[in-house]
This record gives structure tokens, sequence and C-alpha cells, in this order.
């Protein structure tokens, strides 16, 4: 089964810092679930904070997005692994 959730609205008023925190906590509960194998996130090119916000997490770009001129982004279990 595929989640997904949206939290653009949420990290509004935030900042960057702010952001990468909320993201890494959100990663931390994802990946609190044996059954979570790899969390995806998608954003758009023109959005350089969001890209930034992913990769400082760990993410990576990846192929395909859901439409055309998104963006998509990984994080499999292994990498965050080692990030942790």
């Amino acid at each position: 089964m595929t989640r997904t959730t949206s939290i653009a609205d949420y990290f509004v008023a935030l900042s960057d810092d702010n952001i990468a925190e909320t993201v890494r906590g959100l990663l931390a509960r994802a990946f609190s679930s044996p059954t979570v194998r790899r969390v995806i996130a998608e954003t758009l090119p023109e959005l350089e904070g969001s890209i930034g916000v992913l990769r400082k997490c760990g993410f990576t770009l990846i192929d395909g997005g859901s439409e055309p001129g998104v963006i998509r982004f990984e994080l499999d279990r292994a990498a965050y692994a080692m990030r942790a």
C-alpha cells in the first residue's frame, strides 16, 4: 500500500533548517515501521529550497515524477540507516 501525505502548507512559515528538522522527524517515524522500504518525495524543479532540503535529508533524484514537470526523489531504508 502506498500512502501519500502532503504537508506543504505546514512548511510555508518555516525556515529551511526547521523544514529539514521536520522532514527528519517524519523520516524517523516512517522508517520506524518495518514495512516501509523507501520514502518518495516530489517537487518542482524551480523550487530550489525544497530540492535543497530533500538533498540535505539524504534524498537522491530518481527518474519519473507523478506528472509532467514534477521531479521525484527517493530515500531508501539502507541510505537512511547510514545517515541515522
